[in-house]
């Protein structure tokens, strides 16, 4: 017997679902072509990886990035399957930062490919909002916390054509990042206490 709470998904006021394709790539040797796999890992004859396919896959990801975005800036988490009724919270400042990064980055192609107008300015606005409250809430935090959201921010600001006029605080991050770092290279968690 089905559980009756499987049946009542997918109709109106219940848990939506969607179906998702999974896509793998490998690249047997350096001159390859880049090949798309199956299941198995059986290469898929003549099916190279094209320029176009990766465009695509571009538009379709930053699609669906964009859809998260929440009107106050801040990406939506992913729904937790202990509750799957309850709405997703913010994502975590680590998952903030690096969707940021991303439209930063995206921005950045746009521009360097000349494929300036609404696409460049949509990712270089999503990445703008959600940094701004990166901003605000790393700075509220202790040095040694969170040094890849920090790092992630830094390298958005660094990255969006938009936000190069925040030079104060790309400095501030590298700063607080670089305190971070012993004698040997590592990363600490924390600062040392007479920083």
């Amino acid at each position: 017997p089905v559980n009756a709470s499987v049946t009542l998904l997918g109709r109106p006021n219940q848990q939506q679902v969607s179906r998702f394709e999974v896509y793998h790539f490998a690249k047997r040797r350096l001159s390859a072509p880049v090949q798309r796999l199956i299941r198995g890992q059986e290469v898929l004859p003549n099916t190279p990886l094209l320029a176009a396919d990766l465009d695509e896959m571009t538009v379709a990801l930053t699609a669906h990035l964009a859809r998260r975005q929440n009107q106050d800036g801040l990406f939506s988490g992913v729904i937790q399957p202990t509750d799957p009724s309850a709405p997703p919270g913010p994502a975590i400042l680590e998952e903030q930062a690096l969707t940021a990064y991303a439209f930063a980055r995206l921005a950045r192609f746009y521009r360097l490919t000349e494929r300036a107008g609404n696409a460049e300015w949509n990712a270089g606005h999503a990445a703008q909002r959600v940094v701004e409250h990166l901003i605000d809430q790393l700075k509220l935090q202790d040095e040694g916390k969170n040094p890849y959201a920090q790092a992630l921010t830094m390298m958005a600001l660094i990255e969006a054509p938009g936000l190069a006029d925040r030079k104060r605080d790309r400095d501030a991050f590298a700063e607080r990042l670089m305190q971070l770092i012993n004698a040997e290279g590592a990363i600490r968690i924390a600062p040392p206490a007479d920083a």
